[in-house]
């Protein structure tokens, strides 16, 4: 299986469609709007409308080429360990695409920052209290597994009761829920930046066209076997940036 060393896999609602389907995603424009009235009067409808946007699809591949002598003298362990290499790189580069389209899309007012080179307990509930005054709680962040480890010098409240926290920081020197955002760790996401991320459903489309193949051949001439694997079309869009948080940490 592909795996997705960013951790990017849902962030978004994913949304697989066929090769020949148009990857159109319709962007609402719903004017809600209430009027003072009386008991007798007729009810005002306003209607809600929405347009198409296509985002643009990307696709990536990766193969390795394995010279026969070198397979038969080191086994086919040699042989998995390249191919696990191969498709994290490509998982590398698909979730670098997304990120991307994440970066765009955060509102200046939701990229916080906190100095002193630790990630504080202050700084990320901040986020989360910003988050929750505007109605859309963050319900997961995505940190770097080294700069996770920040949460085990965390201060709580004299009198607090921390118990279960404490056992998760004894276990794991992070904590895996906190104040309803759920903790991932992922050691190739970015170590000075954390993102937040509201519901998938609340936040945009993973657009994905096709499915992932895996081709393999074999090169007589040359004594080699070739694999492939060629990656499905890609598109990821956002829908609502006010889902989108981001805590950067200086020194």
């Amino acid at each position: 299986m592909l795996r997705s060393v960013w951790a990017t896999r849902g962030i978004f609602l994913e949304q697989r469609i066929g090769d020949l389907q148009d990857p159109a995603v319709p962007v609402e424009n719903l004017p809600v709007v209430a009027f003072e009235t009386t008991a007798d009067a007729s009810v005002m409808f306003v209607r809600g409308t929405f347009t198409w946007t296509r985002p643009e699809l990307t696709t990536f591949d990766t193969g390795i080429e394995v010279g026969w002598d070198t397979l038969r003298q080191s086994g086919w362990d040699f042989l998995a360990r390249q191919m696990v290499l191969a498709v994290e790189s490509l998982a590398r580069k698909r979730d670098a695409a997304a990120k991307a389209v994440i970066d765009a899309a955060v509102p200046a007012a939701h990229q916080h920052t906190v100095s002193g080179g630790s990630m504080t307990r202050a700084s990320f509930r901040a986020v989360l209290s910003a988050a929750q005054s505007i109605g859309l709680p963050m319900t997961r962040a995505l940190i770097n597994s080294g700069r996770a480890t920040d949460m085990a010098e965390w201060t709580w409240p004299t009198g607090q009761n921390v118990s279960p926290n404490e056992v998760g920081l004894i276990t794991n020197l992070y904590l895996g829920n906190y104040g309803g955002c759920d903790i991932v760790v992922n050691p190739h996401a970015e170590s000075n930046k954390v993102y937040f991320f509201g519901p998938a459903d609340m936040l945009g489309y993973h657009i994905v066209r096709g499915q992932m193949r895996v081709v393999s051949d074999v090169d007589v001439r040359n004594k080699v076997d070739l694999h492939a694997v060629l990656d499905a079309g890609h598109a990821w869009y956002v829908g609502n940036p006010y889902n989108l948080h981001t805590l950067t940490i200086t020194a």
